[in-house]
C-alpha cells in the first residue's frame, strides 16, 4: 500500500469565496507587523502571492490523484484554503 498525505494550499474552486480566504490568510501576516519585524509580514505575502500563480483547487488535486490510481481520498482537515489531503493506493 501507498499513502499520499498532503498539507498545502487548495483552492475551493469558488472564485469569490477564495478571493475572500486569501484575504484573511493575507491579513493574518499582519499579525507579524507586532514583532516590528516588517521584512517578515512582506516575505510572507509575496510568497502567498507567488503561490496564486500556481494555484491548483482541491478538485484538480482530487483528479490528478485519481488519476494517479489513489483512491479513499479525503480532505481531513480545512481551515480557509490551508488544507490536509489523504489518499491511498492499493498496489504501488
Amino acid at each position: 500500500k501507498g499513502l499520499f498525505v498532503s498539507g498545502d494550499k487548495y483552492s475551493v474552486g469558488d472564485e469569490k469565496l477564495h478571493k475572500l480566504q486569501l484575504q484573511t490568510q493575507l491579513g493574518r501576516f499582519k499579525e507579524f507587523g507586532r514583532t516590528g519585524n516588517a521584512k517578515l509580514v512582506n516575505d510572507w505575502v509575496k510568497h502567498n502571492l507567488e503561490d496564486e500563480k500556481i494555484r491548483i483547487t482541491e478538485k484538480e488535486q482530487v483528479n490528478i490523484l485519481k488519476s494517479l490510481g489513489f483512491s479513499s481520498i479525503t480532505v481531513v482537515y480545512r481551515q480557509d484554503m490551508e488544507a490536509i489531503i489523504k489518499a491511498v493506493k492499493e498496489t504501488i
